[in-house]
């Protein structure tokens, strides 16, 4: 595994099973990455193509030739977040806007999108195909950047970092939930959990103990030198979490972390999830599912682009 690191962005899509697929391949506006065309610039899918026709008559649409620049929001958009809570923001998002080319067409797929997220919040973003909500998860993950607007990670503005930053960033300060669990068979429980820390090129015993502690947390301490093969659904879900939690991340990003569960180990897992915010994590978290969202603190829907819904359901 070490003859990969000098390659984070490979490490990524290699060494973790895959990781990435598990924000791209729902049907919702997500584009392939340049990696499969070689292009340098994200392809439009399916998905955008239905999206350009239900909006081409709209008269916000930009005309064809409307060039896509990265640019930064104006001032004045900072006037919409709302005030940080006790610990700060863990991420801002201010007037996020994602374009594709489409032919003759620019595909708006993300239209002023802002909200931010303090530390220790746990949200819901959820919308049907076609709402942005899939483009708008690939953006959280550092995996595509904005054609304008800015997300801030802390106080770094993520919008405007290279690619070999955008890798540090997903490796170290984001803990990625999938729904397909995305572990490597050929690791044990705990080696699963460390692989986040082969990027920084070396484990030490105090990484090791941590990592014990957290299978310890996710009620796997007697499956440590147990195979993903080995273990249940709800098993692989709890090691995928403890792994996202080792770098001791920003934020936890789970896309549908409980879509191939039944609902017994459903419960099990938002219970989980809630007894890792109520310790203070920031969690955000995608869902089809009302039941599931309605376990977080707060719900973001999003339409066509542009946030439709954002309500609080219980306080900080």
């Amino acid at each position: 595994m070490s003859e990969n690191l000098d390659n984070p962005q490979r490490d990524h899509q290699e060494e973790w099973g895959e990781e990435t697929s598990g924000l791209i391949e729902d049907d919702d506006q997500r584009p392939a990455l340049s990696a499969e065309d070689g292009s340098g610039e994200p392809r439009a899918s399916d998905g955008d193509h239905d999206h350009a026709q239900r909006t081409s008559s709209s008269a916000s649409e930009a005309s064809p030739n409307e060039p896509v620049l990265m640019a930064t929001a104006p001032d004045t958009a900072l006037a919409s977040v709302s005030q940080p809570g006790p610990k700060g923001y863990a991420v801002r998002v201010v007037n996020l806007q994602k374009h594709y080319q489409l032919g003759g067409e620019t595909v708006k797929a993300l239209r002023g999108v802002s909200f931010d997220v303090p530390v220790g919040d746990y949200i819901a973003i959820m919308g049907p195909s076609g709402s942005g909500k899939s483009t708008l998860l690939n953006l959280l993950g550092c995996l595509d950047r904005p054609t304008s607007g800015n997300f801030f990670l802390g106080a770094d503005d993520i919008a405007q970092m290279s690619d070999d930053q955008l890798s540090e960033i997903r490796a170290s300060r984001i803990g990625f939930v999938f729904q397909s669990y995305n572990l490597i068979q050929q690791l044990t429980v705990v080696e699963n959990i460390e692989v986040p820390l082969y990027y920084r090129g070396n484990i030490t015993a105090t990484d090791h103990k941590r990592a014990l502690d957290l299978a310890g947390m996710v009620g796997l301490e007697s499956r440590l030198d147990h195979r993903p093969m080995q273990l249940s659904g709800g098993q692989q879900q709890r090691a995928a979490i403890a792994r996202s939690l080792i770098n001791d991340p920003y934020f936890m990003l789970a896309d549908e972390p409980t879509g191939n569960l039944d609902s017994v180990t459903t419960k099990t897992i938002l219970d989980l999830l809630q007894k890792l915010n109520n310790q203070g994590k920031t969690i955000i978290m995608v869902t089809h599912e009302d039941d599931v969202a309605e376990q977080s603190k707060r719900i973001i829907r999003l339409k066509d682009g542009q946030i439709q819904v954002d309500k609080r359901i219980r306080p900080l």
